[in-house]
């Protein structure tokens, strides 16, 4: 979706690997799933805004538990945006406009 938008897009296979990649490569903005391998999306976003404050974070999730809205959290924690799965192609053009 965002590549058809013309945006440069840069993948991680994990938490860590993504906050890794956005120190070495800065974006405009970082969408991270809440559920990761590794470091999961909550703790990217607590480690990206402690070192990047203002950074422009998109929250995704599909899952929420009865003890915890996970979109919520991130919002706290310092997401710009959060989104249900399924994520619509009008989502992502909304967040970029």
């Amino acid at each position: 979706m965002l590549e058809s938008l013309n945006c440069e897009v840069y993948e991680a296979a994990d938490g860590q690997e993504g906050i890794d990649s956005f120190r070495k490569n800065p974006t405009d903005i970082v969408v991270t799933d809440i559920y990761l391998p590794g470091d999961n999306g909550l703790q990217v976003i607590m480690v990206l805004e402690r070192e990047f404050p203002g950074i422009k974070i998109v929250a995704i999730s599909g899952v929420e538990t009865d003890y915890i809205d996970n979109l919520q959290a991130a919002k706290d924690f310092g997401a710009a945006h959060c989104i249900r799965k399924p994520v619509s192609f009008e989502d992502i053009r909304g967040i970029l406009e």
